[in-house]
């Protein structure tokens, strides 16, 4: 839910927001908002709290195996202590992100996975409603972008925001 907050944030800050960046935001349709909400995501997440953390990294270890022991491990402390009360957050509806996207005035970056959530045809329909927004699909990558992709993902989002900079200080225009 992170990438839908920091555009509904933006989109109500206006000009006090100087960059966005989102990672794979959960931009989905209503429809897919009500699937995931009548899933079974939340009885998965209390099954998997039955679970000793060795099975978990076991399991981990083996759908991610290009991440690091140590994030493997980060995430599963994590899931060990998220409370089924976190689930809440998918209660429909999520804010239309298409209305969200053309109240944005600041530079904004889509960053994409290969294997994530927003499609290349949702950033670029994003693109035209906010025609200066621009996107970046790293491969390799899933919704777990920083983990799957962590340095692609931190050089995309410096080069970014040293552009941000840039122009923020006369060097340089958006292109």
């Amino acid at each position: 839910m992170g990438g839908m907050t920091a555009a509904l944030v933006a989109s109500e800050l206006g000009s006090a927001t100087k960059a966005v960046v989102l990672i794979d935001p959960t931009f989905i349709s209503p429809e897919w908002q009500r699937e995931v909400y009548e899933s079974n995501v939340a009885a998965e997440h209390q099954q998997l709290l039955q679970s000793t953390r060795d099975d978990l990294l076991t399991q981990a270890r083996l759908r991610s195996p290009n991440r690091s022991a140590e994030m493997i491990e980060y995430m599963v402390d994590a899931r060990l202590h998220t409370s089924l009360s976190a689930f809440e957050v998918l209660t429909p509806p999520n804010p239309d992100w298409r209305k969200l996207m053309q109240n944005i005035g600041a530079p904004i970056l889509l960053l994409i996975g290969d294997r994530g959530i927003v499609s290349l045809e949702t950033a670029c329909e994003l693109q035209g409603i906010n025609p200066p927004l621009r996107y970046e699909l790293i491969p390799d990558a899933g919704h777990g972008l920083p983990y799957d992709e962590p340095e692609k993902l931190g050089a995309a989002v410096s080069a970014f925001l040293a552009e941000v900079a840039a122009i923020g200080s006369g060097t340089k225009s958006m292109e």
